[in-house]
């Protein structure tokens, strides 16, 4: 694939490395860390510009008590996509000592995003691990992004073991599936169906890698699931998120070597960053 790498130097010198769609990255080392942090514009309803403060407020601990190679924001990351928003949030994304990937959630995506990001969906690989992230349309992957996604995983390395896909919707969701009983963060987002049966999940079923499907659209309200997690066959569904000031969460992947890794389910409030639960352990609702 075609590397071209965009670096984004914002006026109060921040820096902002965000690949684009056809890109690989290709990094050496096998141990390395990195978090997954999911609606980081936090409660729906009382907001602020800039990321959600009580995850603010842990960026320091994130920096100094944890070695993360990068971070990823799972979507929503401003509650509109407008330049002061955009321009508050990157203040504090820049208080963080290493790079953010952004999934664009449905808050995100506008004209402003794509000046400051360009793309979309994008992928790039670290040792045996591919990293995807799309944006969905109406929770739906289509037209060029079902293209780009289809190419992408036809032409998965032979070193690849580990697929990471990374969306801000949980697309996989419907009030009818074995999901249904995972509140969302708001009903009224979900447009009745999706895609992912019928066009994004044949593309997964049947590859050797494990896939790791992850979404930051819980946890907003004190109402709504704060995270999910459920392993089928060769993809596992996880979600997290923030807002609701009640189990706000996010999620920290360690690979130990470069093919073996754990999740780590952390909660965070006043006191600062906690154990909230073990991820593997969370049962459907039923």
């Amino acid at each position: 694939m075609k590397r071209t790498f965009y670096l984004y130097l914002i006026s109060f010198s921040f820096i902002i490395l965000f690949g684009c769609k056809h890109e690989e990255l290709l990094i050496e080392d096998e141990s390395y860390s990195f978090f997954v942090a999911g609606h980081t514009y936090g409660n729906p309803v009382n907001y602020q510009e800039g990321l959600y403060p009580a995850f603010v407020n842990q960026i320091p601990e994130l920096n100094t008590q944890y070695d993360f190679e990068f971070g990823v924001f799972a979507g929503d990351f401003v509650p509109s996509p407008t330049q002061n928003y955009i321009d508050a949030a990157l203040t504090d994304i820049a208080k963080f000592d290493h790079p953010i990937h952004i999934a664009a959630g449905n808050h995100d995506r506008g004209d402003l995003y794509l000046e400051y990001f360009k793309e979309y969906y994008y992928t790039f690989k670290k040792d045996r691990t591919q990293f995807i992230f799309l944006s969905p349309t109406d929770w739906n992957i289509e037209g060029d992004q079902l293209i780009f996604l289809k190419e992408v995983l036809n032409g998965l390395s032979t070193d690849v073991d580990y697929v990471f896909i990374i969306v801000h919707e949980l697309i996989w969701w419907s009030p009818e599936n074995k999901f249904g009983k995972i509140k969302i963060n708001w009903i009224g987002n979900y447009p009745g169906s999706s895609n992912y049966e019928e066009e994004v999940k044949p593309l997964l079923t049947g590859l050797n890698q494990s896939i790791y499907f992850i979404a930051g659209d819980l946890g907003a309200g004190h109402t709504v699931s704060p995270y999910m997690y459920h392993k089928e066959d060769n993809i596992t569904y996880i979600a997290t998120g923030m807002g609701g000031g009640k189990e706000d969460n996010f999620l920290i992947i360690d690979f130990l070597d470069n093919k073996n890794f754990t999740f780590s389910l952390k909660g965070f409030n006043d006191q600062g960053i906690y154990d909230l639960a073990v991820l593997e352990d969370f049962k459907l609702p039923e």
